[in-house]
């Protein structure tokens, strides 16, 4: 609890209503009902008080406007689309497989002005190349299991990952789990630092409603080749890995 600054029964509810809110915006099929039984919550009753506490609006109203005017509800960051979009950008939908993967959680703000994150990367490295499983024909995910659109930005979870066979173990310094396969659009290209966070907004805002596609509600992740330096300053090669549902 000291390292994620709440309770543990605090960060549930939290996660639970986050989650909630996703469902509400991504599953438009689901009573609201439904989704507060699947959120964890007993009733329906007990579901609206919580979102209204956290959110300071009603579930119906959220679920109709999405993202209305109100801090409470929305903290994405003021990201935006690049200008020049990269000239080799690929975008196509995809199934990809699953990966086990060893991981370091880091915490804050996604994007490269957290410097936990590039500093997990040199670790996943170091850890890796110390126990000889440095593959450089793989890669390093950056898995971003919350939504920043509900989620605090300290509260922001972003795992460094990289892919490892069964017999590697969890230590001191990492933890396994599994990303699991599926569905997913896919955009690909080669960008400078700092394009990222605005190419995830491009993919979530004018892409995927531009091509009538479901956001699905399992993690989205960020998949670098290892050729690409963790302190490049120059660009480097990224696909982005967002999960959808399809009919």
């Amino acid at each position: 609890s000291e390292y994620l600054f709440e309770t543990p029964f605090a960060f549930l509810t939290r996660a639970r209503l986050e989650q909630a809110a996703r469902s509400l915006k991504y599953l438009d099929q689901k009573s609201i009902t439904e989704i507060a039984f699947d959120c964890g919550f007993s009733s329906a009753q007990n579901f609206s008080r919580a979102f209204r506490h956290r959110f300071q609006i009603a579930p119906r109203v959220y679920r109709v406007h999405q993202q209305p005017r109100n801090e409470r509800v929305s903290y994405l960051p003021q990201w935006t689309v690049p200008s020049k979009m990269p000239e080799d950008m690929d975008i196509r939908i995809e199934y990809r497989s699953g990966y086990r993967v060893a991981y370091i959680r880091t915490l804050g703000s996604y994007g490269n002005s957290n410097r936990s994150i590039s500093q997990a990367f040199c670790l996943i490295e170091s850890w890796a190349r110390k126990l000889g499983i440095w593959n450089e024909s793989s890669a390093i995910i950056g898995l971003c299991p919350d939504n920043p659109a509900v989620t605090p930005r300290h509260h922001c979870r972003y795992d460094v990952c990289l892919p490892v066979e069964a017999a590697v173990r969890e230590d001191d310094l990492v933890s396994i789990q599994t990303i699991p396969g599926g569905h997913y659009v896919t955009l690909r290209a080669s960008c400078e630092v700092g394009d990222v966070l605005g190419l995830w907004k491009y993919l979530t805002t004018q892409w995927l409603p531009g091509n009538n596609v479901t956001h699905g509600m399992h993690h989205s992740y960020e998949y670098y080749p290892l050729h690409a330096a963790c302190d490049s300053s120059t660009g480097f090669d990224v696909e982005l890995c967002l999960r959808i549902v399809l009919d």
